[in-house]
């Protein structure tokens, strides 16, 4: 009986997981509230690496059948002989974070944290057309907020372009790609675009930081 009762209470929903998972994404967010010092960002971004580099050689190792799908919880069946979403999620992640500059990393990175499981979960009591609609104007709202202090048009123009296609990468998914990675990188390949282009006509519309970063330790500055 105890046994029973125990196995009952570990019977989690993976569905529930899934979408906990996204939403927990959000609190990788206090990576900008690091101070900007040189070995803080090098630690971090060793950690990044090595954890990328476990994450990586067990999914290999799942994906060969060395190890068991079972181990791993949350999985899709699709998911049981391809790349997980959540490996893919973690590269998109890292990508964003260390890659991309923070005005756009931020809204790119809520946009899969929030827009892409409420699709999920309003496409099954709405339809597909309403979700997206709800989850367009969630991502446009996120990179609106981002880019309130840019030029009038790039504030216009950043949202409609980073919701649009954040909201066409939904849903795409491919043997060894899918959305969790769609969504994160392609919007902010897109925006990061046009603040290339309007830098060639000698105009920077990139604001400035979101996050402010809290101040370095005092036995570090002192």
């Amino acid at each position: 009986m105890k046994n029973s009762g125990l196995k009952k209470e570990l019977n989690y929903d993976p569905h529930w997981y899934r979408r906990i998972w996204h939403t927990f994404g959000a609190a990788f967010l206090a990576y900008y509230l690091m101070p900007d010092i040189y070995w803080i960002h090098l630690a971090l971004y060793s950690i990044g690496a090595v954890l990328l580099t476990i994450i990586l050689v067990l999914e290999v190792l799942r994906v060969k059948g060395k190890v068991g799908s079972s181990l791993f919880f949350g999985l899709k069946l699709r998911e049981r002989h391809r790349v997980c979403s959540y490996v893919l999620w973690s590269v998109g992640l890292l990508i964003l974070l260390f890659l991309f500059p923070e005005p756009i990393a931020i809204p790119c990175l809520l946009c899969v944290s929030f827009a892409d499981p409420t699709i999920g979960e309003l496409r099954f009591k709405y339809g597909l057309k309403p979700a997206k609609l709800i989850g367009f104007l969630l991502c446009f709202s996120f990179f609106a907020i981002a880019w309130s202090e840019a030029p009038l048009w790039a504030a216009i123009t950043i949202p409609l372009v980073g919701a649009t296609v954040a909201i066409g990468m939904e849903g795409r998914k491919q043997w060894w790609l899918d959305d969790d990675l769609f969504m994160q990188v392609v919007p902010a390949c897109c925006v990061l675009l046009i603040c290339f282009v309007a830098e060639q006509f000698g105009v920077d519309i990139l604001p400035g930081p979101l996050i402010p970063e809290l101040p370095p330790p005092a036995w570090l500055v002192g």
